[in-house]
């Protein structure tokens, strides 16, 4: 994965950094990649096949760090600490704001957003508040409250510590938080999904173990319900919640859709 390092300044002062990284031949689209909790935007191995495949389509892609990067972080930059222990939910919007301002300053016409795991919470809650009219990529989207219990024993088992009850991360994880957005765990639709009208596209990992049953055509089915009014794409393929193994057919799907959908 060739580009470049960037660092860049949220609209509440807070330094971030991501990778550009952009076609031989001056692109009009760029895909603006949100990272899932706990996660950066290089360590996941999809970036690499995203970076490759849209590169190659004539497409720029930009991933960086949100402030809920890693678990919990000090940034020299900004003097102060952040991660997922440590974000507000409902300040991601700060973190795409600037990513978007970033890629415009670039010079770039089209804007895709795309999301992975409670990054797809983040950008379908930006789509939401600040009418976004993009097209919209949602990777592994989760019901964030039916695994707050599933990554608080992830994280007692790594780290041997309670963390999840520390700083806001107990407020991101709760039960009617601007964060529950895809509601699996009972089929409760939000109203402002149902006004959404962007073109989208949902990939599902048919291992996913952030879903509560294995059967994914259920997800599938209540995101077509609450997305009523959009223009919707929805997808299950072989992989576990990261699509290890499968990154390559997860990007060429989602490049499949950019140029031809």
């Amino acid at each position: 994965m060739k580009g470049e390092l960037i660092r860049f300044n949220t609209s509440d002062n807070l330094g971030l950094e991501g990778f550009l990284c952009e076609p031989t031949s001056k692109a009009e689209t760029v895909v603006i990649h949100v990272h899932g909790g706990m996660s950066n935007f290089y360590e996941n191995r999809c970036v690499d096949a995203f970076a490759s495949v849209f590169n190659n389509a004539g497409i720029a892609f930009f991933t960086f760090n949100n402030r809920g990067a890693e678990i919990i972080r000090y940034r020299w930059r900004s003097k102060t600490m952040s991660g997922l222990v440590m974000e507000k939910f409902e300040e991601s919007v700060f973190d795409i704001d600037a990513a978007i301002e970033f890629v415009k300053a670039c010079g770039y016409k089209k804007i895709v957003l795309q999301g992975h795991s409670l990054g797809a919470n983040k950008v379908t809650y930006y789509v939401t508040t600040k009418k976004f009219d993009g097209r919209v990529v949602l990777l592994a989207p989760t019901d964030i409250v039916w695994n707050a219990e599933f990554r608080a024993n992830s994280l007692l088992k790594m780290f041997k510590l309670p963390i999840m009850p520390f700083g806001n991360i107990g407020k991101t994880f709760a039960e009617g938080e601007v964060s529950d957005i895809f509601r699996y765990r009972n089929g409760h639709i939000i109203e402002e999904l149902g006004k959404v009208k962007n073109s989208i596209i949902v990939v599902i990992g048919k291992q996913d173990e952030c879903y509560e049953n294995q059967d994914k055509q259920e997800y599938i089915d209540y995101i077509k319900s609450a997305f009523a009014g959009a223009k919707l794409v929805a997808e299950v393929i072989d992989g576990d919640h990261l699509f290890t193994g499968q990154e390559l057919k997860v990007a060429d799907i989602v490049k499949g859709w950019l140029i031809n959908g």
